[in-house]
């Protein structure tokens, strides 16, 4: 049994209210229907087509309520405690190189990167999805739309969440 806290319990929380919300287009026309036909074997593209709906539906609302596509809905700056924390979309994926990988009892591995930066898994993966330890990797590291970080590694099927920590 696995116990969701902290961060994990809020994006469950809020992938389980747009699953309520989306309920409607469960259809077998509707966007979720579409992600799931095209790539339910392929979890990176089933998030990152559901991502891109979520995104048509965003704009879409923003077109309803008067704006257009020639005119961008600017998006408020978050000033205060926590905003240094708020990057530019041009920040939002960035391309790497693992070059040490090692995993702690409880099976969560932490990748040292070309750079010097040092990311760890936030969920354990499967043993079987384990990377090599002494095998270099070049990898993507996605921001996620609802927060958080995602690591796609070339050549292997399993998308990691991971935080850095270095």
């Amino acid at each position: 049994m696995h116990l969701y806290t902290g961060s994990r319990c809020a994006r469950f929380f809020a992938l389980v209210v747009l699953a309520i919300a989306w309920a409607p287009s469960l259809s077998a026309t509707g966007p979720v229907a579409e992600c799931r036909a095209e790539h339910s074997r392929d979890s990176p593209e089933y998030v990152r087509c559901l991502e891109a709906a979520l995104e048509a539906t965003d704009r879409n609302s923003a077109d309803q309520a008067g704006h257009t596509a020639a005119e961008p809905v600017p998006e408020p700056r978050p000033a205060g405690m926590g905003a240094e924390q708020v990057r530019d979309a041009e920040d939002a994926e960035l391309s790497v190189r693992i070059v040490s990988t090692t995993y702690s009892s409880r099976g969560l591995g932490t990748f040292r990167l070309a750079n010097g930066q040092v990311w760890r898994e936030t969920t354990a993966s499967p043993t079987r999805k384990h990377l090599d330890q002494g095998k270099p990797y070049t990898a993507r590291i996605v921001r996620g739309r609802m927060g958080g970080y995602r690591m796609h590694v070339d050549g292997v099927r399993w998308m990691k969440t991971v935080e850095r920590i270095e």
